[in-house]
């Protein structure tokens, strides 16, 4: 979801960078069919994106807490979704 290119080029102030990130996140996100099945062959990309946030927000100190991911994949894709879409208007 996110490549060395998207990488190299985030902003230098962490809340652009991170408005970055999300948006760019719920935009490819957006483009995936609806159907569960569809979403599950995208799980690793749902999860590169909840970890490269995790990690920005911890190393630049955003201060955002990030949900808790269950076992389950679906709930876990859904938990991500959501998160991104609630932190969106508050960058």
């Amino acid at each position: 979801m996110f490549d060395d290119e998207f990488l190299d080029k985030l902003p230098d102030d962490p809340y652009e960078a991170a408005r970055s990130i999300v948006n760019t996140f719920i935009e490819k996100e957006s483009r995936i069919p609806s159907l569960h099945v569809e979403k599950l062959k995208h799980y690793d990309e749902y999860l590169e994106a909840f970890a490269l946030f995790d990690t920005f927000n911890e190393a630049i100190g955003l201060g955002f807490t990030l949900p808790s991911l269950a076992d389950e994949r679906l709930p876990n894709i859904t938990t991500i979704t959501n998160f991104f879409k609630s932190i969106v208007k508050g960058l």
